[in-house]
């Protein structure tokens, strides 16, 4: 019989061959396999929390786009996806491919910051965004303002910004105003917008003012608009430029000297000699701070001083305490936000937890990872913090910000030098100070408790020198606020 043939099985094979293909591979097949797989992998996503992204199905490959909070956020995704419909592959009817390409990787941000400097034609933006479709908006409209060519940014996405503030708006219309001004200056942080700048046209200057009078975007908005400055510094790009009048071939040197003792050869010296006010004091003790800002201007204008720009928390609290302490005819206006500072030392640890008690213990060992192999200074025999500690602290602060829902208590140790009640003096003294220091940076009070320990809890011997500077530390105690309760 025709079955008992082998050429009989091969036809019936390829008969069952073409069957299957057309079940898998035909035109209604396929579309409802495309849709099968990309409700499935919505609903993995669902079921992992990964509310942020979305998937579309091409096949069985699916495309994520969206905004991820972190890397690990969007591997977890990708991973989930992937076994929405089990093992996967072609007959058996999963997912084959998972990919990321329209994924932004978007981190949570503290402070939320943006900013914009013109310098003659040339427009430089930082800070970040909460989208691509804002971040591209802002790009585009100072393209369009003042020439592709003419353009920098250093704009990145983040995670963070006030629900009630129109972000694109308010930069665009920034980057309106500055257009008009023949230099200047925006700051954009959370909801309040700064813009600083000068004009030699007063109609302009009245025009940008309404302009920004009239800007309903969600932010509380405070200009500095004038003439031109009678002396400007400015700082972008690693450069730093002095442009406009100083009193005196003294003072010109003076200011150079520092600048380049502070810039290297990032310097630029456009001014003149010429009538100028006895600004050169306060300007001199200025700079410095100025050299550790990452953009900003330092103007002189009439009888006031403008500092704006980004720096660290460190640099802004040292310049506001050193502007304080002099007495002059001159007052200082600040636009000055903060940038956080690096710390590799917190690589690893995961600070944006949502459980309570993993939270606690991130906080805790970043302040002790941190504090490894860094210090806090004193000078010495006082409670007053070293400078040269201003990094350590800039440091700390970035993980108090995310960490604001604990509780910190900062506590001061000693060697067994001298007498004990000294000491103890001394620590308290020094716990003091520091838990000042991060109040005065703008950390909640309630936060943060002080408590000095003097001799009675050493980490090393008494008996070596060695062993006497390990035990002069301040510490970071961790807790949360039911237990200090």
């Amino acid at each position: 019989m025709a079955f008992d043939r082998p050429v009989f099985w091969i036809g019936v094979a390829g008969l069952i061959l073409t069957g299957l293909i057309t079940v898998w591979f035909g035109p209604q097949s396929h579309a409802n396999t495309e849709d099968q797989v990309e409700r499935a992998a919505s609903a993995a996503l669902a079921a992992g929390g990964h509310d942020w992204a979305t998937a579309k199905a091409y096949g069985q490959r699916v495309a994520l786009s969206g905004q991820a909070p972190d890397e690990q956020s969007l591997q977890e995704a990708s991973n989930d996806v992937m076994a929405a419909l089990g093992p996967g592959g072609v007959f058996i009817g999963g997912v084959t491919k998972v990919t990321s390409r329209d994924v932004d990787v978007v981190p949570m941000v503290s402070s939320f910051a943006w900013g914009a400097i013109r310098e003659g034609r040339q427009i430089t933006l930082e800070g970040v965004a909460p989208d691509r479709q804002s971040l591209d908006a802002i790009e585009t409209a100072a393209r369009d303002m003042f020439g592709a060519s003419n353009v920098i940014s250093r704009m990145s996405l983040a995670d963070g910004a006030p629900d009630q503030v129109d972000w694109s708006r308010a930069a665009t219309e920034s980057l309106a105003a500055l257009n008009q001004l023949d230099r200047g200056s925006a700051e954009l942080t959370n909801d309040r917008l700064v813009l600083a700048g000068q004009t030699l046209n007063e109609e302009t200057a009245q025009a940008v003012q309404a302009s920004l009078d009239a800007l309903d975007a969600g932010v509380a908005i405070t200009t500095f608009i004038s003439g031109p400055a009678e002396w400007t510094a400015t700082l972008g790009n690693g450069e730093l430029d002095f442009s406009g009048t100083v009193a005196d071939e003294e003072t010109r040197n003076a200011l150079a000297e520092l600048a380049r003792s502070a810039f290297d050869e990032q310097f630029a010296d456009n001014s003149r000699i010429g009538a100028a006010g006895a600004w050169g004091p306060r300007v001199r003790l200025a700079l410095p701070h100025f050299a550790r800002f990452r953009s900003g201007q330092i103007s002189v204008l009439e009888d006031r001083i403008r500092i704006s720009g980004r720096a660290p928390a460190s640099a802004i609290t040292f310049l506001r305490e050193d502007m304080s302490a002099l007495r002059d005819d001159y007052e200082v206006l600040y636009s000055v936000e903060e940038s956080a500072s690096e710390a590799t030392e917190l690589a690893g640890i995961n600070l944006d937890s949502a459980d309570p008690t993993e939270l606690r213990a991130s906080c805790q060992q970043g302040f002790t990872q941190i504090m490894a192999s860094n210090q806090i200074l004193f000078e010495s025999g006082s409670s007053r913090i070293d400078r040269v500690s201003g990094e350590t602290l800039d440091k700390l602060i970035g993980v108090m910000r995310r960490c604001d829902t604990l509780r910190i208590e900062v506590q001061g140790h000693t060697d067994a030098t001298g007498r004990g009640a000294d000491n103890k003096e001394l620590s308290t003294q020094r716990a003091n100070a520091v838990r000042t220091y991060f109040i005065e940076a703008g950390i909640e009070p309630d936060l943060l408790s002080a408590m000095g320990y003097g001799e009675e809890q050493p980490v090393a011997s008494n008996r070596t020198a060695e062993g006497r500077q390990q035990n002069r530390r301040i510490e970071f105690s961790v807790s949360s606020a039911e237990d200090a309760q």
